[in-house]
């Protein structure tokens, strides 16, 4: 071998080390940025959206949504204190939270029902469960909840009246586990009253929204992907939340909006997907 051969065969080494090398470290700190920063770097997104049959005394109404706390080993409590602090500073009419409060150890459910005890919204706190709270025994997670001054509605409703006029939150069971039914939800709606439901899996807007009561659908479950690379998107979405998976969608004449979820689930990581606390004000269309 000559000087010339062995020389090229020292730099391409030399430079093959120095790309595993490169790798190593850009996949250390890509980890380390994934797991120690964008996971519990809130996002807030404001969003107004224009119902129609809203009452003119319900515009400007805000809902505060988040959804997918996940809360185990692996959430950090500083997330859930900066989303709680960011409601109670911008004094939202109600927060929505729409499932998965715990991923599997009931043991979790007494300690976000703590954390979730100092929101302060104008009118209430409400809720629906998802799958994972149906897995982990939703009864063990209920007490905390209504402790917590969290109404969790099953297949229920609430109607908020503002001078005679009415706007309904219904709050559906998970569509895995607890059977959604949204003609029991809406017992006892008015039909002239606009319908926003909460329900865990987005995709189900497609079967929710032939009903034409519906004005808007609040949902998680995606995580919006949890990791996410440019110019491709989420790398994995769970069903039932594939088609919906982040953001505003319309769906024949409903509204639907999937918050990104404020944990994290098989993996602690978060990339170009941060966690989300939505500022929703609901204006007449």
């Amino acid at each position: 071998m000559n000087f010339k051969d062995k020389q090229d065969r020292y730099f391409n080494r030399r430079h093959f080390l120095k790309l595993c090398g490169a790798t190593v470290i850009g996949g250390i700190a890509g980890s380390a940025y994934a797991f120690g920063i964008e996971r519990q770097w809130l996002s807030v997104e404001s969003v107004t959206i224009p119902l129609r049959n809203l009452p003119e005394v319900f515009a400007g109404f805000t809902i505060a949504h988040i959804s997918d706390i996940h809360y185990d080993q692996y959430e950090p409590e500083e997330v859930v204190l900066a989303a709680i602090n960011e409601i109670n500073a911008r004094k939202p009419d109600i927060v929505a939270i729409t499932g998965d409060f715990i991923t599997l150890r009931n043991s979790h459910a007494e300690a976000i029902g703590f954390l979730l005890k100092d929101l302060n919204p104008k009118e209430g706190t409400f809720a629906c469960l998802g799958n994972h709270d149906w897995i982990g025994h939703e009864k063990r997670v209920l007490p905390y909840l209504n402790k917590a001054g969290v109404q969790t509605l099953r297949n229920q409703n609430v109607t908020f009246n503002r001078r005679g006029s009415e706007l309904t939150l219904a709050g559906l069971n998970d569509a895995w586990f607890g059977g959604t039914n949204l003609n029991t939800a809406l017992a006892g709606h008015r039909n002239n009253s606009p319908v926003i439901a909460m329900m865990h899996q987005p995709d189900m807007a497609d079967e929710l929204s032939r009903d034409p009561r519906l004005s808007l659908q609040l949902s998680g479950h995606s995580h919006g992907g949890q990791i996410c690379l440019p110019g491709y998107g989420p790398l994995h979405l769970p069903m039932t939340g594939q088609k919906y998976s982040s953001g505003l969608y319309k769906v024949r004449d409903a509204w639907v909006y999937t918050n990104r979820g404020l944990g994290v689930i098989t993996i602690p990581f978060r990339i170009f997907c941060r966690p989300e606390l939505t500022i929703i004000t609901l204006v007449p269309a």
